[in-house]
């Protein structure tokens, strides 16, 4: 079973990915997005929630505020490889989460029942 990654979704259809702020997380995040059967197919992956060695406010304290994830992580090439493997499938919005996927099949799958098929890569 291969893993979702960037090359994987655009490949397949998804648009290169946007930028945007995560409230939950506190960190910048993700979005690709592609056209399914009646809605917008959103998916995300999980960031990794501050680089682990990052510890500006002391040892054993990993908070990275966002004044500096702007300047340090917060770029598309970089968060597109700080995450920790979970893809999840928003409809619509952040408002609508649907699924968490780790594995391409599981987005084949799911975009088939969207009224979206798309093709596994042959690896």
């Amino acid at each position: 079973m291969k893993p979702i990654s960037h090359e994987f979704l655009i490949e397949h259809g998804f648009e290169k990915p946007i930028r945007y702020w995560c409230n939950h997380f506190e960190q910048f995040r993700l979005c690709y997005k592609i056209e399914g059967y009646d809605c917008d197919v959103l998916v995300s992956p999980v960031p990794q929630t501050v680089p682990n060695e990052y510890n500006e406010f002391g040892d054993n304290i990993h908070f990275m505020p966002p004044q500096v994830q702007v300047d340090e992580f917060s770029s598309i090439s970089t968060l597109q490889y700080h995450h920790i493997g979970d893809f999840q499938v928003f409809i619509n919005s952040f408002e609508n989460h649907c699924a968490t996927f780790e594995h391409e099949h599981q987005i084949v799958n799911f975009m088939a029942v969207c009224g979206k098929p798309i093709k596994p890569i042959n690896h």
